[in-house]
Formats: structure tokens, C-alpha cells, sequence
């Protein structure tokens, strides 16, 4: 299961100015599969510490004494920790803040050694205070599985490439096949082990049966790092986000998750939930001007769960939702538009920061507004394609954006006046798309 990280993780290992490395991401993702494999292919030994057991953790008291911890931990391994030969993974090491700190002294004074760590809440519950090694590490990131490396799991290497490519008239004739691969990425999701599920059985029950499974993890993870009473809150901040996605609210609404509820009250829940990588928050903008973060409305905002199989479950998604022509559901698609947009849009990490936009009449609504370097581009995401749809049209003329996106399903690529048309499976490339075709 090659990820598209991997080759971030090369340039990295290839950088002889480098710093230590954390790897970032919910739990369940592949971070520790990924560094593994990494270590497995492009050095000689790994030297792997899991920080979730704590007999790892007195040997970072040694601190700034490097060559006596790599001494230890070679000891307490069986196993020589060598300079360039060796990657050292420190898993899980929110559980240790001595070994973040540590990483502070392995620039300044171990440079040579090649040191990951892999972190899933990182400063969840924790202050490190001063300890955190700023300025002294680099960062990545890791996401579900994206359509794009769906595809090279599932060997469908010759679509990837034509999608690319960027020739995006060329995927015409792939058309069929994609669509169909689009479906069943939106019943699998992008979580490492459903996919290895669907893999080994081509089972979509048993693929829901694991995706439910996880759930259960997650849920039994955060009960484990949360006070009984913070615990509560973050069950119904996290037991509402699918259901409210399904009203058709303009934000989440903290009524829906009992009567008299307060945004203050919850606020530490979503900030759980948001570090531990279950949630994104999207924001409600007034305007799209710069800096787009001073025109947001942090009291305005919607959720949106990490994984759009998860999303799947979470909802009871009929297994045949694709078969049907119902109009009852194309709010229901809809949504799982939206949450593979959003999943793929952050997968490239092109794209952190995410936002909408509603009319002060609230009858124009921008699905996503995001920032692609001097551009602010406003995103519109349907089932159908809709030219006649008024929310977009109204947004350009009181914005007038160099660069306008409608993205669904049934899209073929067009350009027209700066409206990019783009189909949903393509829309992972939008940067390099703007790059390509930006009318600059």
C-alpha cells in the first residue's frame, strides 16, 4: 500500500541539512506502517521504540545527553542505533514529552542521526511548555488514503496516470471505470485496514463490519484520554457530526446535542476531537478578502468527520445508495460530495485552511472557499450538473474571483470565462489544474 507521502519521506532522507521528522495524523491512518516500510526500504536497520510503553521513557531523562540515550536505547533493543544507516521511529510520542524535547538536541547535537517520530494528538491534554522543539523539526502529514492512492492499491495504475497527466480529455475514455471506482471509494473510504478488508474479501458488509470496528476504537481510545466528564461531551459532539451534516443547517448546531447547550460548554470537546484528527472544522466567512482568516466567523462553522467511509457508517449508508435514482437522496449524495472534496482537498496539503460563504439573505451558499497562493477560490459542489444554480453565479458577481470551481460527478473539464468545470474524481489536482490552465 504505497502512500504518495513516501516520496516526501525520500526527499527528507536525501536532504543532508534535514531535521528530525514528525509524522502527523489520526490513529489508524498508517503512520507506523508507513515509517516502517519506509526504514525497511531505504536504510540499512530500523531502530523502532513504541512510547506507549513506558520503560522507554526514563531513558530521555538524560537530556541533552544524546549519545547516552542512542547508547540505551541500543542496549535496551539489542540492536546498534548507527549514524546515517540507521532510521530511529519514536511512535507515539505524544506519550513522552521528554522525547520531543529530545529532538531539540538531536539538531543540535546528533544532526547526523535520522530520527521520526510519529504523533497523533500532539499537545492533546498535555502542555509541553517550553519542551516542544520549535523550530527544530520539520513536519508531515498523514490522511486517509486519497482517490488518487486508492487507485495504485487497487492496480488501476493507467487511470492514475492519465488523471496526472492533467489531460484530462484523455480520461474521457476512462470514463465508466472511474466513475464506478468513484462509488466504491465512497462506501470503502480511505482508512488503511477497511481498504485491506475490501482487498481480502471484496465483502462490503464485511467492509462496513470494520468500519464500524474502528469506530468502536476511536471511541474506546478517547475514553481512555478524557475525564468521564470531558469524555461525555466529546461522545455527543462526535455522535452529532453525521446527523447534522444531514439537516440542512447553515453550522452546526449546539441545541441539537441536548437542550440549552452552549458553545463554550462543548468547545474543549470539538478541540479534542479536532486534535486527535476525528474532525475538521470548516469556518463561515463574511467575505473572501485577505487575510482570509480575519473574515472568519469562529462562532459559524460546520464539522465534518476525517474519513468519507467512516462518514459511511457513521450514517447507515445504504450499501446501494448508488443504485437508486430517488430524488429523497440527493441531499444525501450531496453531502458525500462535499466530504470527499474536503478529504481530498486536505490530502494534498495545498489546502489547509477550509471555509464557506453564505449570502447575509442566506440564499447563496459556496460549499468551500479556499486560498491557492493570491487566489481565493470559491468551490461549488452538486450532484447534478446545475448551470442554472444561482449561489455560485451570485458569489461571482459581487466577488468577481479570477477563478470559480463547480465540481460534481457527471462533469466533464471545461473552462469557460474562469469557471473551471471539474469532475469530482479529478478534483484532488485542482492546484496543479490552476497551474496548469490559470488564465494569468
Amino acid at each position: 500500500m504505497k502512500r504518495d507521502l513516501y516520496d516526501k519521506l525520500l526527499k527528507w532522507k536525501n536532504n543532508p541539512h534535514h531535521s528530525p521528522l514528525i509524522l502527523k495524523g489520526a490513529r489508524h491512518v498508517g503512520k507506523t506502517w508507513l515509517l516502517k516500510e519506509f526504514g525497511k526500504s531505504e536504510y540499512k536497520n530500523v531502530a523502532y521504540v513504541n512510547l506507549e510503553d513506558p520503560k522507554f521513557h526514563k531513558l530521555f531523562l538524560q537530556l541533552p545527553n544524546i549519545d547516552h540515550i542512542i547508547s540505551s536505547l541500543s542496549l535496551l533493543l539489542q540492536q546498534q542505533i548507527k549514524s546515517h544507516s540507521t532510521l530511529l521511529i519514536l511512535d507515539e510520542i505524544q506519550n513522552c514529552p521528554q522525547a520531543l524535547t529530545s529532538l531539540k538536541y538531536f539538531k543540535e547535537n546528533a544532526p547526523e542521526f535520522h530520527v521520526v517520530a510519529a504523533g497523533s494528538h500532539l499537545g492533546l491534554g498535555t502542555s509541553y511548555g517550553t519542551g516542544f522543539p520549535v523550530g527544530k523539526v520539520e513536519f508531515l502529514n498523514l490522511y486517509p488514503l486519497s482517490f488518487l492512492e486508492f487507485l495504485s492499491v487497487l492496480k488501476e495504475d493507467q487511470i492514475k496516470e492519465a488523471l496526472c497527466s492533467l489531460d484530462l480529455t484523455l480520461t474521457r475514455f476512462f470514463i465508466p471505470k472511474i466513475r464506478e471506482l468513484l462509488q466504491l471509494y465512497y462506501l470503502i473510504g480511505g482508512m488503511p485496514a477497511v481498504i485491506n478488508e475490501y482487498i481480502s474479501t471484496h465483502d462490503l458488509s464485511l467492509v462496513r463490519n470494520k468500519q464500524r470496528e474502528l469506530l468502536d476504537r476511536y471511541e474506546l481510545e478517547l475514553s481512555r484520554m478524557a475525564t468521564a466528564r470531558e469524555f461525555a461531551k466529546i461522545k455527543m459532539v462526535w455522535n452529532s457530526v453525521a446527523s447534522q451534516l444531514l439537516k440542512e443547517n447553515d453550522k452546526f448546531m449546539f441545541n441539537l446535542l441536548k437542550k440549552g447547550a452552549r458553545a463554550s460548554e462543548f468547545a474543549n470537546a470539538i478541540r479534542w476531537l479536532e486534535d486527535y484528527g476525528l474532525i475538521r472544522k470548516v469556518t463561515n466567512i463574511s467575505k473572501p478578502a485577505f487575510p482570509i482568516n480575519c473574515y472568519e466567523n469562529l462562532s459559524f462553522f460546520k464539522l465534518y468527520p476525517l474519513d468519507l467511509g467512516l462518514l459511511g457508517a457513521m450514517t447507515q449508508l445504504d450499501l446501494n445508495i448508488f443504485s437508486y435514482e430517488d430524488h429523497h437522496f440527493e441531499h444525501l449524495k450531496k453531502i458525500l460530495h462535499e466530504q470527499f472534496v474536503l478529504q481530498e482537498l486536505i490530502a494534498t496539503d495545498h489546502y489547509r485552511s477550509m471555509h464557506y460563504w453564505i449570502s447575509k439573505s442566506h440564499v447563496a451558499k459556496v460549499d468551500f472557499i479556499v486560498q491557492d497562493q493570491e487566489k481565493i477560490i470559491p468551490i461549488e459542489v452538486n450532484d447534478l450538473i446545475n448551470p442554472k444554480s444561482k449561489s455560485l453565479k451570485q458569489y461571482r458577481l459581487s466577488y468577481d474571483p479570477k477563478i470559480s470551481v463547480r465540481t460534481t460527478p457527471l462533469a466533464n473539464f471545461e473552462i469557460d470565462l474562469g469557471l473551471f468545470n471539474i469532475p469530482l474524481y479529478a478534483i484532488g489536482l485542482l492546484h496543479q489544474i490552476i497551474e496548469k490552465y490559470d488564465p494569468k
